[in-house]
């Protein structure tokens, strides 16, 4: 048995946080979880875990990243052995942040049941994995070089039986161009037809389809087409900018089709900036370019606009500006009620792998009360991507998938970008320095 105390537990539902908290941990599994006062007693020889003035919290759900990457064009001839292999860090690195779970929304070929399959089997550090395998997409669609390329519905639902033949756990869709080269964000890619055989086929085996989806056009036909679930939907026009669209958003509330925007994408490059992008000094593109190399998380390299063509320089204006108006659509995603998850779409594009917690303040930013913010990553987003058997909340029965941060989340939001204690399945891979922790389970600490 390991007793896991501090001084706050937010279980991951949306109650109110308990105080003199403490977790039993049985195995793998909570067998207990709530004040210290309420709790049954301990055998005598169990292991205590004193984190102090923390905050437990469950392990969090990235419900969309990339851990396997598609890389860009230095990765092009990468043989998928070593992309499996370059995620091994990644995994790491997510599990180390307070990620427990991640939802793997796509990965080139079969390179996710091969590490999904190293993690199961304890070869690889890291989060559990729900997959999908390689994307679904329609030729010269959104992720085409990753494999996966059908058209016409009788295709389609072939490619999604083999998806399910191999281990996928869902089907992934891209129903709308994104940062593939040669596609168009604005555009639907699939019919009404294709869509419905890939959500139809899926339910078929017990499952369920979600969809990349940008466009506006996008995401009516995947509403239209009965796609359980969209990622990104962010209502981007002829221009290449988002509009909310009221109409369209109250259509998936009432659907029950919820959203995960991936918000964070690009988000510390413009939070690290002094407010703009162009007019800058020497001196003010230094002190951005300081903050931002000193964040801990995996970032990209920083674009030296200075250097930049000024065709470049609008590629770069345009996500400064894109990441701006996708966090107010949380908001006003949130204000119309539909379902929003938590994912960073780490791996994927530069939102990083490692900092999911960024995500769960962007929301707060947005206007989504902090105890709804942390259930899209516990809670709901177990339910939705069906593992709320499993995990999602500190609750008995539960997997022991436990985090703490040092402090209130609900004092201070960025608290969970500075997790410091993991525990997955029961296991302890990251604690402070000063906490009591079983020697053999103490794989890192935290100074």
């Amino acid at each position: 048995m390991q007793v896991v105390k501090a001084a706050r537990l937010i279980d991951g539902t949306g109650a109110a946080p308990v105080v003199d908290a403490e977790v039993h941990v049985d195995g793998t599994s909570i067998v207990y979880a709530g004040t210290g006062r309420e709790a049954p007693p301990a055998p005598r020889n169990s292991r205590v875990i004193d984190l102090g003035e923390r905050t437990l919290l469950p392990g969090l759900i990235d419900c969309h990243a990339h851990p396997v990457s598609y890389g860009g064009d230095a990765a092009a001839e990468w043989a998928d052995e070593l992309r499996v292999l370059y995620a091994t860090e990644a995994m790491k690195r997510a599990l180390f942040s307070g990620v427990t779970t991640i939802r793997n929304t796509g990965s080139p070929r079969n390179t996710a049941y091969s590490l999904k399959a190293a993690v199961d089997a304890g070869k690889v550090v890291g989060p559990r994995l729900v997959i999908a395998g390689a994307i679904v997409c329609s030729t010269g669609g959104h992720g085409w070089p990753g494999g996966g390329e059908v058209d016409g519905p009788d295709a389609v639902r072939r490619e999604v039986r083999n998806r399910f033949k191999n281990g996928a756990n869902f089907i992934k869709l891209t129903a709308t161009g994104g940062g593939t080269v040669g596609t168009v964000r604005h555009r639907a890619t699939f019919t009404v037809e294709e869509l419905r055989a890939a959500a139809t086929e899926a339910v078929q085996h017990d499952s369920y389809a979600t969809a990349h989806v940008h466009g506006t056009e996008g995401i009516v036909r995947c509403l239209d087409a009965g796609v359980q679930m969209l990622e990104h939907a962010t209502f981007v026009l002829e221009d290449n900018r988002e509009y909310f669209d009221a109409d369209v958003a109250k259509r998936a509330r009432d659907l029950n089709v919820p959203f995960c925007p991936t918000v964070q994408v690009y988000g510390r490059w413009v939070e690290t900036s002094p407010g703009r992008i162009d007019g800058l000094d020497a001196d003010e593109l230094a002190a951005w370019e300081a903050r931002y190399n000193s964040l801990s998380c995996q970032l990209p390299p920083f674009p030296r606009l200075d250097a930049l063509p000024e065709s470049e320089l609008r590629t770069w204006r345009h996500r400064f500006d894109s990441f701006l108006k996708r966090v107010d659509l949380i908001g006003e995603l949130y204000r119309v009620g539909v379902v929003l998850l938590m994912g960073s779409d780490g791996g994927g594009r530069p939102g990083p792998i490692d900092d999911l917690g960024h995500g769960i303040q962007l929301h707060v930013k947005a206007g989504v009360p902090v105890l709804e913010a942390i259930a899209s990553a516990t809670s709901v987003a177990a339910k939705w991507i069906r593992i709320d058997h499993v995990t999602g909340s500190l609750s008995a029965a539960k997997a022991a998938d436990i985090i703490a941060v040092d402090g209130d989340p609900l004092q201070d939001i960025s608290s969970l970008s500075r997790v410091d204690f993991v525990m997955r399945s029961g296991e302890v891979y990251k604690a402070p320095a000063r906490a009591a922790v079983p020697a053999e389970a103490a794989l890192a600490v935290a100074g």
